[in-house]
């Protein structure tokens, strides 16, 4: 064992980390490091850490076996009861199968007030592991070095002539610009975001910003609807891109989006600086959005359907997902079954939202937003949605009070504490199924791949804490 964590410590060091962008990494050799520091915390500290943990699952799974063995229960629930009854008096624990089937279980007999502290425990046991791993991994890194490597140039999903033929076919006034070179954005998993620089200028500007798919189906509204999102958002005055032409697929190319050029830096994930009237500008921006009539937005999911009926069936279809994916975590099961039993909190006032406002997906300059970006998981729903998003950058940026402040200047109404915590696991619970899908099958150039994969190596641990701590798992 010592001999393989020595191994990996020296193949580590051949690659360069830029340690300030732990969060979202942008290059290969970020990435392969941060997967070889995890290797390297599951052969050696983590191993029983991860023992204990399954000590725990199982006396949990023959307490909850015992005590709902003989009772009268549903044919689901004795098919699933019989399963692990089975896997407890084998001659050798298959661990994977434990934990694949405390997943099952907590799903299948929710509601059931006797089995509820045992599945409880159960969700425990995976919670308290996940935050000794997560201080392990972060004592791993704590010491790399802040070396700046090169950044990965990806290649773009549709070309140059592509883009402005497919311009030019919509109606946009191309003017005989020519394409100089495109820049790939690198972070998107369905989507993928280039910015054109023209040699020969249009009238739009030296530059501007193509939205195209990706072909990958993790989440996320068509092209299409996104433009029509984002037009009703610039004509009401948000700082959204404006839009300039819709393409629909042809010849083979994917559907694309063209907007304006937006200066401005994002501000990252959580930012690093302090602006207390940036962050007032951010809540009365999401006002704005939260006041635009719901009337404009008819493509818009959830336009048609009661919040809490199109938030049942989003749960049913992200459990779906998590679990094709692979989805065996206890956490993410219980986090599933606290919202269906909260479910008539999410119903209220309807608005549309963002659906992950927060500091990644806007720009600034000079204390000033630029633009709010990426508006693919935009739908009709309480405005409470997107304040679950926010976590911690109201107050890493400035204060929750300056944001609200701004908010309920732009005729926004703050929600409840409860209704806020429930949108809290909520939005923590969507990420968590979202990050499980591209553990499971990364999207995308092999440079991504690694870029994604290191970034659910950094956020799942972080958005599992949390979820613990919302639903009372700590």
């Amino acid at each position: 064992m010592a001999d393989t964590i020595a191994y990996l410590k020296g193949i580590k060091n051949l690659f360069e980390v830029d340690q300030s962008t732990w969060f979202q990494p942008r290059n290969r050799e970020h990435a392969a490091r941060a997967i070889i520091s995890s290797l390297i915390v599951e052969a050696g500290k983590a191993a029983p850490l991860r023992e204990r943990a399954a000590k725990a699952r199982l006396a949990g799974l023959k307490a909850l076996h015992g005590e709902l063995a003989g009772s009268p229960l549903s044919s689901d629930e004795q098919l699933v009861l019989e399963e692990l009854g089975e896997l407890l008096v084998a001659e050798k624990v298959d661990e994977s199968r434990i934990e694949a089937i405390a997943a099952t279980l907590i799903g299948t007999l929710c509601g059931n007030p006797r089995a509820e502290p045992f599945l409880k425990q159960i969700a425990v046991a995976e919670a308290k592991y996940n935050e000794d791993f997560w201080s392990c991994f972060e004592e791993e890194t704590a010491s790399e070095d802040s070396a700046s490597p090169a950044a990965v140039r990806s290649r773009a999903v549709i070309g140059a002539d592509a883009i402005l033929s497919g311009m030019a076919a919509g109606g946009a006034p191309v003017d005989g610009a020519t394409i100089e070179n495109i820049e790939v954005v690198l972070g998107g998993f369905s989507k993928q975001t280039l910015v054109c620089n023209l040699e020969k200028p249009a009238s739009f500007g030296q530059r501007f910003v193509v939205r195209a798919d990706m072909g990958a189906s993790y989440v996320g509204a068509s092209i299409a609807d996104e433009f029509d999102t984002a037009n009703a958002l610039f004509r009401n005055g948000v700082k959204v891109p404006q839009p300039i032409v819709y393409v629909p697929p042809r010849d083979g190319q994917p559907q694309f989006m063209v907007m304006h050029w937006a200066d401005g830096a994002m501000m990252g994930w959580t930012p690093t600086f302090r602006d207390e009237v940036l962050c007032r500008e951010c809540g009365y921006q999401l006002g704005l959005v939260h006041g635009i009539p719901v009337e404009q937005f008819p493509h818009v999911p959830g336009a048609n359907s009661k919040t809490s009926e199109q938030l049942l069936l989003d749960i049913e279809i992200r459990e779906k997902k998590w679990r094709d994916s692979g989805g065996t975590d206890a956490i993410i099961a219980y986090g599933l079954n606290w919202l269906r039993q909260r479910i008539a909190l999410s119903d209220g006032p309807r608005s549309v939202v963002h659906g992950d406002y927060r500091g990644h997906n806007i720009l600034q300059k000079e204390g000033v937003i630029t633009a709010i970006l990426d508006w693919e998981h935009a739908r009709i729903a309480n405005p409470a949605h997107d304040f679950g998003y926010l976590g911690d950058f109201p107050d890493a940026l400035g204060s929750w009070k300056m944001f609200v402040e701004g908010y309920v200047d732009a005729g926004g109404i703050v929600p409840d504490d409860e209704i806020l915590h429930f949108y809290g696991v909520y939005a923590t619970v969507f990420t968590l199924v979202v990050l499980t899908e591209i553990r499971g099958g990364y999207s995308g150039l092999p440079q991504q791949q690694l870029a994604t994969a290191a970034a659910v190596l950094y956020r799942r641990p972080l958005e599992m804490k949390r979820l613990a701590k919302l639903i009372g798992l700590e």
